[in-house]
Order: structure tokens, then sequence, then C-alpha cells
């Protein structure tokens, strides 16, 4: 039975498509990317106590266009990424053991995202969710590897996660405007809130 769709605006036919099978695939590999130039930019929160600054970005890189998916970890968890420490910051993998997250005290190891169970959030073309930073960064870590063997990432290539200063950077652009799109109000075909009714995070 197919699970139901995260998103009813979403088309039925995205729905199952391997990503390297699909036709075309390295063209839409090369469009995930996207390239962020060096140089300055507008920092900061605007609607705090100090005004915008102008801060130096002093290197270029890529981001990706979309959040991982539950289809994409799942790739990690398959490949047995909770149980191989070498993807693991030391931190990170004391995490995982019994007793490692300082708020829940969990007695079990922690093997699999928070709500992976959840059939309301665990739809492949959903974002993953219940991860730790840990955890994002072990994938990572492993994705980079596998890039490197697959061929599809360079070797002089890293993947990891954005600062705050590189995520800034991609969605505010270089002027000062309030949101990735500019300064209009969002719109429930920009935003997942509570106008869309969904109850849930949206396909990616």
């Amino acid at each position: 039975m197919r699970p139901p769709l995260p998103d009813p605006r979403l088309p039925l036919a995205l729905i199952g498509t391997p990503y390297v099978q699909a036709p075309g695939w390295r063209s839409a590999l090369d469009r995930y990317w996207c390239p962020v130039e060096s140089g300055p930019f507008w920092f900061g929160n605007d609607r705090g106590k100090e005004p915008l600054r102008q801060v130096q970005l002093p290197y270029h890189f890529k981001i990706a266009r979309f959040p991982v998916t539950n289809a994409e970890y799942a790739r990690f968890i398959a490949a047995g990424g909770y149980e191989r420490e070498q993807w693991w910051t030391k931190e990170g993998w004391k995490f995982l053991q019994p007793g490692g997250h300082r708020y829940d005290n969990q007695e079990q190891r922690i093997s699999m995202p928070r709500y992976w169970d959840d059939s309301g959030v665990n739809n492949a073309l959903q974002p993953v969710i219940g991860i730790s930073w840990y955890e994002a960064a072990a994938y990572c870590i492993w994705l980079t590897y596998q890039g490197r063997v697959e061929g599809w990432l360079p070797k002089t290539d890293t993947i990891r996660l954005p600062t705050s200063l590189e995520w800034e950077r991609a969605a505010r652009g270089t002027d000062q405007r309030r949101y990735p799109w500019g300064d209009t109000k969002p719109t429930t075909e920009q935003v997942n809130g509570t106008e869309t009714e969904l109850g849930r995070p949206s396909a990616v």
C-alpha cells in the first residue's frame, strides 16, 4: 500500500522514482547544488535591537537546493550508519549510547531518527526530522564518502552542514530582503504554515 502524500499539491508521478535512476539524473544533480559567491552581504536580525551589518564571506561554496528527505536518510540507516563509528564525531558516537542524550536520559541506544515510525512524517519525500546535529553531521560524512566512491563528488569536495553565516548568505542574498524571495508577505505557495492546514512537513 502506498503511503499517503504529505502534500496534496504534489504530482503523483514524483512518488517512488529512484533519484539516480531517473532520466536526466546527472543534470538534476548539477542543478541540486546552488552556487553561493564570496563577498559582502547583509547579516543579522533586522527585528532585533541591532541593525543589519555588512560582513564578508571570504570564499564561495555550494548549498543543497532541498532538505534531506526520509528516502535519502534511509540509505544511511540501511548502510549501517548508526552502527559504524567511522561516520561519527567523538561526541556524536557518545550521544548514541544509552544515557548519552542530556535531555532524554534514554535507556536504549539510538538507532534511527526520533520520529522514524510516525506515519505522519515518514513519507519518503518529506524532509527527515527528529535528528540531532550529530546525526546530521554523520550523514554528511557518510554522504561525502559515498559521493567520492560513486564518482559524483570530486575528491576535493566535502559535504558538511552550513555555518550560520553560510546559511544566512544563501537565504538572504546580498541585499537586505526580509525573506529568501524578497519582502512580500509569505503565501501558502512559499511557506507551510497554519494557513496551509497540512499539519505535517511539506514534501521536498
